[in-house]
């Protein structure tokens, strides 16, 4: 009977963090609920109010010391007076190894206000995921907006902004620096980052060359893939801000080498982006 109690008390306590109930919750929790209660699926009360952004009720809760999971940071992003909360209590702005970092997160939903937040509290603006071959979080961020197709609007563009921003080695010019963002560059034409490419561009570095490790010009590996996000990196290296105009002549190579390197669908694609 005791246990039958205990467990509707919780999930009472669950159900009002649910609804954004801070009364109830409170009294949930002086009736002897645990704010360290996990349900069936793993998640505890300030899960549910810090994903619902049920500001309130994360007030009542962080009172009660509910514990700080690290990946509550990367649902808060997308209530920033929330992520607040979590970050005044002193949670990691780095969130946890299981999820994206909250920065990415950010930035993938476009909250500005919220990266803002994140890297005011010391987040990391470089990524030590494998997958991520240590790239800088501009870089990884234009490339998942672009990947995925999502249209970079005011909000996306105020987040890439505040990226590189914090990026030194964006605005180094030693020798080092600009090999590791001419190779950035090749990279971004392979994966298909128009948006990433575009920034490199505007920060100077050469569309046209070929770093160690690469056997061609970053417009050629931008036309080994046939994705839309492809064909608009290759015009976006032959129309970039800061790039001079290219000459017939320099055009009609580039569709030479292009022929003896890829596919003709492909060729057709760099034809049309010529175009």
């Amino acid at each position: 009977k005791r246990d039958d109690d205990d467990d509707a008390m919780q999930m009472l306590l669950l159900l009002a963090c649910k609804l954004d109930d801070p009364k109830s919750l409170r009294e949930q929790l002086l009736d002897g609920a645990s704010a360290d209660f996990v349900d069936a699926d793993g998640h505890s009360p300030l899960f549910y109010a810090v994903a619902h952004g049920h500001e309130e009720c994360v007030k009542v809760l962080l009172d009660a010391k509910a514990p700080l999971d690290p990946e509550l940071v990367c649902y808060a992003v997308d209530h920033p007076s929330v992520l607040a909360l979590l970050l005044d209590a002193n949670a990691s702005p780095n969130g946890t190894d299981n999820m994206q970092p909250p920065l990415i997160i950010a930035g993938v939903r476009g909250q500005p206000e919220s990266m803002q937040m994140l890297l005011d509290a010391g987040a990391r603006c470089d990524s030590d995921w494998p997958e991520d071959a240590a790239y800088p979080a501009w870089a990884r961020l234009s490339m998942l907006l672009d990947q995925n197709g999502v249209v970079i609007d005011q909000w996306h563009a105020e987040c890439l902004h505040l990226l590189v921003q914090r990026d030194e080695q964006l605005h180094s010019k030693t020798s080092t620096a600009v090999e590791n963002l001419q190779q950035l560059l090749c990279t971004m034409c392979v994966q298909g980052s128009p948006s990433g490419i575009k920034i490199l561009l505007n920060v100077g570095i050469n569309p046209d060359a070929m770093p160690t490790g690469y056997d061609a010009p970053p417009l050629v590996l931008a036309c080994t893939d046939k994705s839309s996000h492809h064909l608009e990196s290759v015009r976006v290296l032959l129309h970039g801000t800061r790039r001079p105009p290219r000459s017939p002549r320099a055009c009609l190579y580039t569709c030479i080498l292009s022929r003896a390197l890829l596919s003709s669908p492909r060729l057709t694609q760099l034809t049309l982006a010529l175009c």
